[in-house]
């Protein structure tokens, strides 16, 4: 595997898991339930035209993931959201 790669997996790695710990901080476990939705950013949503999804368009539509109203049903609805990797493998 080419060194390039294997930082990026390596950061990606130590991302999940800061994110794990501080969310294991912040809230009891069983506060961590709920609805995850699970994006694949390069063919979510392209927001610039160039046929591929992007972080923008994944920016640009979450109201449709989760609009922050619990009286509304044009939402999904999800808690939390799952990023798949956003380079090339």
């Amino acid at each position: 595997m080419k060194r390039v790669q294997m930082r990026r997996i390596r950061t990606a790695v130590m991302c999940i898991a800061a994110g794990l710990l501080c969310a294991g901080n912040a809230y009891a476990a069983e506060d961590l339930r709920g609805t995850c939705y699970e994006i694949f950013v390069g063919s979510f949503y392209d927001s610039d035209g160039d046929g591929t999804g992007d972080l923008r368009g994944v920016t640009e539509k979450l109201d449709y993931i989760n609009d922050g109203n619990p009286d509304t049903w044009e939402d999904l609805g999800c808690d939390m959201i799952w990023l798949m990797p956003v380079f090339p493998s």
